[in-house]
């Protein structure tokens, strides 16, 4: 690498790193666009010659964090069933929401932010297409884009009562969540059954890294 890309990468790696901790700190919100300049120590123009703005910047860190946590739980599983795999994806991602108001704080501007939303979305339907293509072999991307939106809409739902009225309700909502998520991708019952016994199995055994926090 040239030593002009090299010192791009590091001073844009700097930003997101010094964006990162301030929305760790004191959430995406209250974090302003001249608070990531100074923390940083650049100025105005180099800011935006990487990124078009705060949301701009927050959106490259959920999407980097939204790829290693499928990663990282996946691995941990070490298990092929890509029913299952999605499943416990989803399960996890409300544990955490449930379980710290910053995750779920943090997850309620993800799912607030159309442009970012629009992002994970599109990451979802891909993710969709290899993981139910057994029973979505009609589905047109319309059909995968649809279901995406309204099982976002439900995930929001959650996660805003998460935010506002803490999570004691995970235990009793997850189950039924999962089996929304599933039934919208013609999974069967009986397999829809087996995959929730078998993610809570999991989730009572093992323990998850999402958003850096241990689940």
């Amino acid at each position: 690498m040239k030593a002009r890309e090299q010192k791009s990468r590091e001073i844009k790696d700097k930003i997101v790193n010094v964006a990162g901790n301030l929305f760790d700190k004191q959430g995406y919100q209250k974090t302003t666009t001249r608070q990531i300049i100074e923390a940083a120590g650049i100025n105005n123009s180099t800011l935006y010659h990487f990124f078009k703005d705060k949301e701009d910047i927050f959106l490259s860190i959920i999407l980097d964090v939204y790829t290693k946590s499928i990663q990282h739980i996946n691995l941990a599983v070490k298990d092929d069933d890509a029913v299952f795999l999605y499943a416990l994806n989803r399960a996890v991602e409300l544990k955490a929401v449930s379980k710290y108001h910053n995750v779920a704080q943090t997850f309620l501007d993800v799912y607030s932010s159309w442009r970012i939303s629009e992002k994970v979305t599109k990451a979802d339907i891909e993710r969709g297409k290899k993981f139910f293509q057994p029973y979505t072999k009609k589905f047109t991307d319309e059909d995968y884009y649809v279901r995406n939106l309204a099982l976002r809409g439900m995930r929001l739902s959650f996660i805003a009562e998460c935010v506002h009225k803490g999570g004691d309700n995970f235990e009793k909502r997850w189950p039924f969540l999962i089996e929304k998520d599933l039934q919208s991708f013609n999974v069967p019952k009986a397999r829809i059954q087996k995959t929730i016994e078998k993610v809570a199995s999991v989730l009572r055994k093992k323990s998850f890294i999402i958003l850096g926090i241990k689940i």
